[in-house]
């Protein structure tokens, strides 16, 4: 509902004149606006002053599915003013849900967990584990933040919960002095295992303690050594930015591709964690960039991971749709007047026509999908609605490290708003250019492979429109990165046939494409997917080889 997209996104003026003939409770979802905005980055307080200012209730419950809570979803957000004025505003901290989770469990769990956070939650105290046998202490040593487990230990947590014994308290808890002085006692519990099943040197990787991990190496401790998740030492260490102690690790015959209970990888990890140098070092020592669990390019969280992987050679097709938004930066939101003017998905006039509508700025900004910007105007217009929120749309970084993002489609072919595009977006330098072309000039594409060489962008393969396909062709086309025209290449020879979802990679003047699926017909003439082959384009001549 508009009232609840308006608290979220932070709109206060808009939220205000919302307010004037909606009931502030109404809920979407079993949520009220409330909820959500105490939960979301982007509503400040002012945000949540505005809706109790209006009756909104502060200690409203959920469903009995979810179970949210005001309260609740700013101790998530982590956002230590959203908590402060919502207790001042009359909010109990003494929740639990069914399931057994309260606040204090609900401040360690938050991405913005910390000592201030648990401060101001303390009242609730400590509770009993959950259904799930979840405490605050054993989630905080789950994810390594000894900073909380000292500060839960203080204020009554039960130490048993953790399953230290004395060299893992000193590992855990100590400093390196105290992690020797206690090997100096004794060895005996080397492999003995905390309650996550983690020995002490595979805490010390967790924790990015490499000194002590290689103490208790030299100590004698076991590198064939798993958690409760089946994670290696190379794995943990993966979660750090340590080059030298990711080659110590392999040179002392931990494997680069072991995976854990998820079948992670530690490139794999490495990648989720954002750690660069750890990235690097994997795949200077051979990792695999496309591992049986999944690409790394589709776990990548930032820019400059992503930028690794794609120097290493990886597909970029796989970026996550957050990742993608989080490269096109922010906008401002369009008006009705800007979305009755630009919501009609068209072709350019010319190759290129610049399509500078704001309406597309704002999408593009935003990540909205079609439907959510039909809701939020509620004005009648024609479908498909134009979004920038699409499957199948390439990415290819230039050299100035600029983006550019090809075509892709909204939605599938039986919703209001699907539609495959044949568009431009350039970004990554604080502007944004949005070119359209003749269909005739270039055809609305998806799940091809966008590759750059030598100032062009080879586009190859295509998904289309039913009735557009061609057995036993390949569209090509080349984007110029000066002028942004875009025209057919001319092949000829034995060619990948009508290929999407391929990988793409140059070599000099070469381009091999393999892997993907190809056009087909069986023997009743319909339409079938096949297994792509490896070809290779000699882009100076056009002549298409297959390789064996």
């Amino acid at each position: 509902m508009r009232i609840h997209d308006l608290a979220v996104e932070g709109d206060a003026a808009g939220l205000r004149a919302e307010l004037l003939h909606v009931e502030v409770d109404v809920r979407e979802r079993g949520l009220t606006a409330l909820m959500m905005a105490a939960e979301s980055p982007t509503a400040t307080v002012e945000i949540l002053a505005i809706l109790v200012d209006a009756g909104a209730d502060v200690n409203a419950v959920g469903s009995r599915e979810l179970e949210e809570r005001p309260i609740r979803g700013a101790i998530r957000d982590g956002n230590l003013d959203k908590i402060r004025y919502l207790l001042s505003a009359g909010a109990e901290l003494s929740y639990r849900t069914q399931s057994g989770y309260a606040a204090v469990l609900d401040a360690v769990y938050s991405e913005q967990a910390s000592c201030a956070l648990l401060d101001l939650v303390a009242p609730a105290g400590m509770p009993s584990p959950t259904q799930y046998g979840e405490t605050p202490l054993r989630v905080a040593s789950h994810v390594g933040d000894m900073e909380l487990v000292a500060w839960l230990l203080a204020h009554g947590a039960d130490a048993g919960e953790l399953g230290f014994g004395p060299l893992l308290h000193a590992a855990a808890l100590g400093s390196l002095d105290a992690l020797e002085a206690q090997l100096a006692r004794s060895v005996a519990d080397l492999e003995a295992a905390d309650v996550w099943q983690r020995t002490p040197l595979l805490l010390c990787l967790q924790l990015g303690k490499m000194a002590e991990a290689r103490a208790l190496r030299r100590a004698g401790a076991s590198l064939d050594v798993r958690d409760r998740a089946k994670r290696g030492p190379l794995a943990l260490a993966a979660t750090h930015d340590d080059p030298d102690v990711i080659r110590w690790l392999v040179d002392e015959g931990c494997a680069l591709e072991e995976v854990d209970l998820f079948d992670q990888t530690p490139l794999l990890v490495a990648v989720a964690s954002a750690r660069h140098q750890s990235l690097r070092e994997l795949l200077r020592l051979g990792a695999e960039l496309e591992p049986p669990s999944g690409t790394a390019v589709s776990a990548a969280p930032d820019r400059e991971t992503l930028r690794i992987l794609v120097d290493a050679g990886a597909y970029l097709g796989d970026v996550s749709a957050e990742l993608r938004q989080s490269l096109r930066g922010e906008g401002k939101p369009a008006s009705l007047a800007e979305f009755v003017d630009g919501a009609a998905p068209r072709f350019g006039q010319t190759n290129p026509s610049p399509m500078d509508l704001p309406f597309w700025h704002s999408m593009i900004h935003s990540g909205q999908h079609a439907y959510t910007a039909a809701t939020r105007f509620e004005v009648a217009v024609p479908r498909p609605i134009w979004c920038a929120a699409r499957f199948g749309q390439s990415l290819t970084f230039l050299p100035d490290g600029r983006m550019v993002e090809i075509g892709g489609e909204h939605e599938d072919f039986y919703d209001a708003d699907f539609c495959i595009y044949n568009d431009v977006f350039v970004h990554g330098d604080g502007s944004l250019q949005i070119f359209g072309y003749p269909k005739e000039v270039f055809a609305p594409t998806d799940f091809h492979s966008a590759t750059y060489v030598d100032g062009a962008i080879y586009i190859i393969g295509n998904v289309g429109y039913v009735g557009t396909r061609q057995v036993g062709t390949t569209p090509v086309y080349r984007l110029d990165c000066q002028t942004w025209a875009i025209t057919r290449v001319a092949t000829s020879g034995d060619g990948p046939g009508w290929v999407h979802r391929h990988r793409a990679r140059a070599d000099g003047t070469r381009l091999e494409v393999h892997g993907g699926q190809r056009l087909g017909v069986d023997a009743d003439g319909k339409e079938v997917w096949l297994d792509g082959a490896r070809h290779v384009l000699d882009l100076a001549t056009g002549i298409w080889t297959k390789i064996d």
